[in-house]
C-alpha cells in the first residue's frame, strides 16, 4: 500500500474549485483534512505507485485545480506474516 500526503491548490474561482472538490471527493481512495481557503490537504491510499500516479495526473487535471503538491510518500510492503 502506499499512503500519500498532498495538498491541493483550488482555482480562486468558487464554483470550479467548487466542482473540482467534489469530483475528489466522490472517489474512496481519499481522506480530507480542513480546507484552507484554497489549499485542501488529502491524504491519498493507492494499493501501487502506477495508481498513485494516475490519481495525481488525474487530480491536477480537474477543471478548478491549479496545482497538486505531494508532501509525503509512505510504501507500506504488504506482508502474509502470521
Amino acid at each position: 500500500m502506499q499512503t500519500s500526503g498532498l495538498v491541493i491548490t483550488l482555482s480562486s474561482d468558487s464554483a470550479e474549485a467548487a466542482k473540482a472538490f467534489t469530483a475528489v471527493s466522490a472517489r474512496p481512495e481519499f481522506i480530507f483534512g480542513e480546507r484552507n481557503d484554497r489549499w485542501l490537504p488529502v491524504v491519498m491510499e493507492t494499493s501501487a505507485d502506477v495508481e498513485s500516479r494516475e490519481l495525481h495526473d488525474w487530480i491536477q487535471a480537474l477543471p478548478g485545480v491549479e496545482f497538486v503538491d505531494v508532501a509525503y510518500v509512505n510504501f507500506d510492503e504488504v506482508t502474509n506474516e502470521h
